[in-house]
């Protein structure tokens, strides 16, 4: 504007505000649509930073919901097939050295191999099945519970290992998904007493507190000084408890006696209404 006044007053000439808009105009439009320009490039590279990023984070949560993946399906193929396998490895055994001694007890030790073989193939048709169903969790369908615990029983002391349940509560007092982690804990810990302990013979306690339940396998056989295995199944049972928000801990026992597995997992007073337990 006052290049525009001093050009004007050295030409002698009067200045009208049309003239001297219009001289403002020449030079601010241009400034004005470059800026806008400059502020354009600049959300462009703004969304294309946010294109990259976001690309990124899917790829992470893609490559972290495949572990998950893999990590559920080792864990359910050990505990649907590796425990049924161990146990069908003990029953065998039995039957081996009791096939001249007793052909009888052999008979029935064979028998219950097949029984065993026969529900780890329909537990894993069952599993299989459900890895292909789309959009199926880990607690869809009918996962085990407390009331399964008396058949898990029952095979275990089949196999030769001596159970003694000390506590144990209702099944509606636990939520499903903490039934399924209580009894696969239940089941891989008693595993291990079948296939290490000598002599094979453990007591189960599983008994709720405070809002939280605490489960406990012993055994009292020889010490181990390292862990039960080199496989999986300890890991397996710390996923489990951690799975519900719960915590494990495994072990040869405080007296040097055999090993102990001890876990606590949450287990929320169930609301009473009018006499009757609400979920």
């Amino acid at each position: 504007m006052l290049a525009s006044i001093a050009a004007a007053d050295a030409a002698g000439e009067q200045l009208s505000a049309f003239q001297l808009v219009a001289n403002v105009c020449v030079i601010g439009v241009p400034l004005l649509l470059a800026d806008l320009l400059r502020e354009q490039h600049r959300l462009l590279g703004q969304v294309r930073d946010q294109a990259r990023r976001l690309a990124e984070l899917r790829a992470a949560e893609a490559g972290e919901a495949a572990a998950r993946e893999r990590v559920r399906i080792a864990r359910d193929v050990h505990d649907v097939v590796g425990n049924q396998l161990s146990a069908i490895a003990v029953q065998a055994g039995a039957g081996r050295t009791t096939v001249d001694a007793d052909p009888a007890e052999a008979r029935a030790t064979f028998e219950r191999i097949a029984d065993m073989a026969r529900d780890a193939l329909a537990e894993t048709r069952a599993a299989v099945r459900g890895m292909r169903e789309e959009g199926r969790d880990e607690t869809s369908g009918a996962p085990p519970g407390l009331a399964d615990l008396d058949t898990l029983l029952d095979a275990v002391r089949a196999s030769g290992v001596e159970v003694r349940v000390l506590r144990r509560p209702p099944a509606d007092a636990l939520a499903p998904d903490v039934q399924a982690a209580a009894f696969r804990i239940v089941q891989e810990a008693l595993t291990n007493v079948a296939r290490h302990a000598r002599p094979p013979r453990a007591a189960v306690s599983i008994h709720c507190t405070n809002g939280e339940v605490f489960l406990d396998i012993a055994d009292d056989g020889e010490r181990r000084p390292g862990p039960a295995a080199h496989g999986s199944g300890i890991a397996g049972m710390r996923e489990r408890a951690a799975l519900v928000g719960g915590r494990l801990d495994a072990g040869p026992s405080t007296d040097g006696m055999g090993w102990r597995v001890r876990a606590v997992l949450p287990a929320p007073r169930p609301a009473v209404r009018d006499g009757v337990h609400v979920p």
